[in-house]
């Protein structure tokens, strides 16, 4: 396949894929005539991309998890390795927004008419 025929079925960018060989988290695919040839194969690795990046890791993380791709076993102790990290990450995230969520409600009965006599910001 043509880097515009693998971007169309993995629903992303022909520069994200560019972007992701340039980083070394894709493998630079062959070339036929100059241009990028890829295998099926690059397909799934796109797919666990986009997994990984909607459970939180940034692209140098999944990078690291990728690596010997070829076996996957590996990968799967990279991951489950992380994940704990990674849910005390999401579980700061979620503290945070639930301290986010209580300021914004508690501003919502607050009857100061400036901001400088606002009770939540003196406190």
């Amino acid at each position: 396949m043509q880097i515009g025929e693998v971007a169309k079925q993995a629903g992303i960018a022909t520069s994200t894929i560019r972007y992701y060989e340039s980083i070394g988290l894709l493998p630079e695919p062959s070339r036929i005539n100059g241009r990028r040839v890829y295998g099926a194969a690059v397909l799934q690795q796109l797919k666990m991309i986009r997994v990984a990046q909607s459970a939180g890791w940034s692209l140098a993380e999944i990078r690291t998890m990728a690596q010997d791709a070829e076996t996957h076993l590996l990968q799967s102790q990279r991951w489950k390795a992380q994940v704990p990290s990674k849910m005390a990450e999401l579980d700061d995230i979620i503290a945070q927004a639930k301290q986010m969520q209580a300021v914004l409600q508690a501003s919502l009965v607050c009857h100061c008419e400036t901001l400088d006599a606002c009770e939540l910001l003196q406190a």
